[in-house]
């Protein structure tokens, strides 16, 4: 897999001891997710949700994995899953947000 041929928008990085976890977010709305370590990107998973140009990612993990947030001009949030195990995306949930700018949510997250 590859990167949408849309412009990126947004990158979020994950540091483990197998690597680094790169989110990348589009202008068409794709999240894609690749595992960079000494080796050529693993390109690992790749979803749409937003409807157009994501602009933040928030990340955090647990003993389950890594989850991230992401938000979207659409004024629309996903919560997300990265099994770090199988290397898959997993979309949780998506979140319609009653707010006129996303960009300042991303701000609080």
């Amino acid at each position: 897999e590859v990167i949408d041929k849309c412009g990126l928008s947004a990158l979020g990085v994950f540091t483990t001891t197998e690597g680094n976890y790169l989110i990348f977010g589009s202008e068409s709305g794709l999240v894609s997710v690749g595992l960079a370590h000494t080796g050529p990107m693993i390109w690992m998973s790749s979803f749409i949700y937003h409807c157009s140009t994501v602009t933040g990612f928030s990340i955090f993990s647990c003993r389950t994995g890594i989850y991230f947030l992401s938000i979207s001009l659409d004024c629309r949030m996903a919560l997300w899953h990265l099994s770090t195990t199988n290397r898959n995306l997993e979309f949780i949930k998506g979140f319609t947000l009653d707010v006129c700018d996303p960009c300042g949510v991303y701000r609080l997250m």
